[in-house]
């Protein structure tokens, strides 16, 4: 008959150790996936504007001016996707009034 007793040695965390860093490694591959698509966007994007901003320079517009109109854009873009998520968490309870 075994002894009843508390052991000081320590107990293997069995599968549901397993289970968590299988899950944790997941959420950390969905975080990278997540990481590269958005880097690929901006990429994407920079393409694209480089036509635009070559015109633009070639039309006399000086650094400083091209460089205040890009942050002035992200800013706007940025407000505008914060007012829609807002409006999307909060649009069940009271009425937007945006767009």
């Amino acid at each position: 008959m075994p002894r009843m007793g508390v052991s000081s040695q320590p107990q293997g965390d069995g599968p549901i150790g397993t289970l968590a860093a299988l899950l944790m490694f997941m959420a950390g591959l969905v975080l990278v996936v997540a990481c590269l698509n958005l880097a690929n966007l901006l990429l994407a994007r920079g393409a694209a504007r480089r036509r635009e901003i070559a015109i633009r320079q070639a039309l006399g517009s000086g650094r400083r001016r091209l460089i205040q109109q890009l942050v002035t854009e992200g800013s706007c873009s940025r407000r505008l996707v914060r007012s829609r998520a807002s409006c999307s968490a909060g649009g069940r309870r009271a009425r937007c009034r945006h767009g």
